[in-house]
């Protein structure tokens, strides 16, 4: 089951790193001039790093560094792919603007990378 605590410290973490990664993907697209996708994908690199480090320390606990930085790099991969889908179709299709664009590239794989982590850990409310 679900707590608000667990799922709360979650989201303030993943927050914090999201907007490591939109405002750092911004500014690569908007002031350096690297292509979108690239500039959203060192953004999300940068943020995978950061929310290993803090998800290891207040989230996911595990007893295992090896899996769980599997675990990490597997849904990593995962939500990249669905995050780079929503960015290239809402840039390129639906005509957004970057920021809106990267905004919800960044929505859904947050809860798909959450669960899947969330499982795969077999984290228990304690």
């Amino acid at each position: 089951m679900l707590t608000f605590k667990f799922i709360g410290k979650y989201t303030i973490i993943s927050f914090i790193v999201g907007s490591i990664d939109f405002f750092l993907a911004y500014f690569l697209y908007q002031v350096l001039g690297l292509h979108y996708m690239l500039a959203s994908n060192i953004g999300i690199a940068v943020g995978f790093l950061l929310q290993f480090m803090a998800g290891m320390k207040y989230v996911f606990k595990s007893n295992s560094y090896t899996k769980s930085f599997v675990v990490y790099i597997v849904s990593l991969f995962l939500g990249v792919a669905v995050s780079n889908l929503i960015l290239w179709f809402s840039f390129n299709f639906m005509k957004m603007s970057f920021l809106i664009s990267k905004f919800l590239s960044m929505v859904l794989p947050f809860f798909i990378v959450y669960f899947m982590r969330r499982v795969m850990l077999e984290v228990h409310d304690s």
